[in-house]
């Protein structure tokens, strides 16, 4: 009998071990206040400086980013054609990310999405948005907001290289050019705006040393049919304070050769 009364006790001792491990799921993918994101779809920090923290969410519903903080709410529509495309078109799901401001203790809130594409590999779309107790608002939109005129200047075409100035990336060199090209199309537009196409990756980090990390874009630009530029990529640099994003410079992505003015 006293074997039997064991075996019971040790069997109910198991499935209450049972029980308390499926009751008790993994615990929420909170965020420490301190960290930059991490891309989380569930983050609690102080976002607007009042020292209590906010816990903020992201949701995928059809084609719209439900963006939730505390009560307040936002609706990101995204490109229809993208999530038709593919059945795995996401290369990184919709995320959370907080932007710490400078020289203030409120954070930004951005929300990104990573695209698969075949023709670059990635396809970033990325919003900002503020919050406070009256609400959420989008303050930067990198399909609207996140746009850069690169003029050019090209002149002196001589041994089938012309010299390139773009003042924006503080950039003066010479570069090939084929003299058909040149001669059909380039010489006449000897002056022009450079297409920045698609922003392909992003990242957040210290990019100046000044202990407050900037949100850095990368992006893809293009010369038309035929790709004359030393680079095919550029980096916008943008600093966060005052809960805007400010563009701080435009650098070439691609390493640059030292050539002969």
């Amino acid at each position: 009998m006293n074997g039997y009364i064991r075996v019971k006790s040790l069997l109910a001792i198991v499935i209450l071990l049972l029980y308390s491990s499926c009751s008790n799921p993994e615990a929420p993918d909170y965020n420490d206040e301190d960290n930059q994101g991490g891309g989380k779809s569930l983050v609690l920090a102080d976002l607007n400086g009042d020292k209590v923290n906010d816990q903020a969410s992201i949701t995928l519903e059809g084609q719209n980013i439900n963006l939730q903080v505390e009560v307040q709410r936002a609706v990101i529509k995204l490109e229809g054609s993208m999530l038709e495309q593919d059945t795995h078109p996401f290369y990184e799901e919709p995320s959370i990310h907080l932007l710490n401001e400078k020289d203030s203790n409120h954070k930004l809130i951005l929300v990104s999405v990573l695209w698969n594409t075949n023709k670059i590999g990635t396809k970033a779309d990325l919003w900002v948005f503020t919050y406070d107790e009256t609400g959420l608002v989008k303050v930067w939109d990198s399909n609207t907001d996140g746009r850069v005129e690169l003029a050019y200047t090209v002149s002196d075409y001589r041994d089938g290289e012309v010299s390139l100035e773009i003042p924006r990336l503080s950039l003066s060199t010479r570069v090939p050019i084929d003299e058909a090209y040149y001669e059909g199309y380039l010489s006449a537009h000897s002056e022009g705006i450079i297409e920045e196409t698609t922003t392909s990756m992003y990242e957040i980090r210290d990019f100046d040393n000044d202990n407050t990390p900037e949100l850095i874009i990368e992006k893809v630009v293009s010369t038309g049919a035929v790709e004359w530029l030393p680079f095919r990529r550029v980096l916008e640099v943008y600093q966060i304070a005052n809960d805007e994003l400010h563009l701080l410079k435009v650098i070439p992505r691609d390493n640059i050769p030292e050539q002969s003015q």
